[in-house]
């Protein structure tokens, strides 16, 4: 099969088999789950009351009368974050409100190009594609009554989300949030805080107790001190002679 003839046959299927086997190695899902983890951080932190959102990875999506797709993540705000197997925009009442690619191979950016039109036509109000060859985010957004996205433009590598009230940059090696100055933290930089907030206070506990035996300890020698003061005062008066 050719690889004319191979894309027209991808191209026909409801699911993009294509891009459905690039997303494959431990690097890239890496990056997918911590950007998961991160959006999913920052609302259950924010606790009862906040902006509730669902997040999800490698989702399957279906818009009517468009071919399937699976973005690496979608986020749709102000819906419970029940598991799902699929997100079905008839059945669930509304559309994905952001999407995101993170691009592994050269090959993968075609695919990205097709989402930037396809995103655009169904009405994904932004689609964030962080390339980890380049190291580089390219946004799009959506304007009221348009058809295509235009380019969001970077301020100091920062891309500013107007759904999620985020800005966006690359950090390292990864696609990273911040909430002003902060940047939401990812499940392993959790872990990693409390496991040394843990062995801090473990640390603090020890170093208490060694200083509660060391005054223990002064403790009993200042009062051995005393009881033998004491005594030698004792022998000292029991030995006078009376007048």
């Amino acid at each position: 099969m050719s690889p004319a003839e191979r894309d027209r046959v991808v191209a026909a299927l409801p699911y993009i088999v294509g891009t459905a086997a690039k997303r494959r190695g431990d690097i890239h899902a890496r990056v997918v789950d911590d950007t998961v983890e991160a959006l999913r951080n920052r609302y259950v932190r924010d606790g009862p009351g906040s902006r509730r959102m669902y997040v999800g990875r490698s989702l399957t999506v279906n818009y009517p009368n468009t071919r399937v797709f699976a973005p690496d993540v979608v986020v749709v705000l102000d819906v419970t974050d029940d598991p799902r197997a699929g997100w079905d925009v008839a059945r669930e009442g509304r559309g994905v409100d952001v999407a995101f690619d993170v691009l592994w191979r050269a090959e993968s950016v075609r695919d990205c190009q097709q989402n930037v039109a396809l995103f655009a036509s169904v009405g994904i109000p932004e689609y964030f594609v962080f390339d980890m060859n380049r190291m580089v985010i390219t946004g799009h957004r959506l304007e009221p009554s348009a058809s295509t996205y235009r380019p969001i433009l970077g301020q100091g590598g920062r891309f500013w989300s107007e759904i999620l009230g985020l800005h966006i940059a690359v950090q390292g090696d990864q696609f990273r949030f911040f909430s002003g100055v902060a940047m939401l933290p990812t499940n392993r930089e959790l872990q990693r805080r409390l496991h040394e907030g843990m062995v801090a206070a473990m640390e603090r506990a020890a170093a208490e107790s060694e200083r509660a035996n060391a005054e223990a300890e002064r403790a009993e020698a200042a009062m051995a001190r005393a009881l033998a003061a004491e005594q030698r005062l004792q022998e000292l008066l029991g030995g006078q002679k009376p007048d």
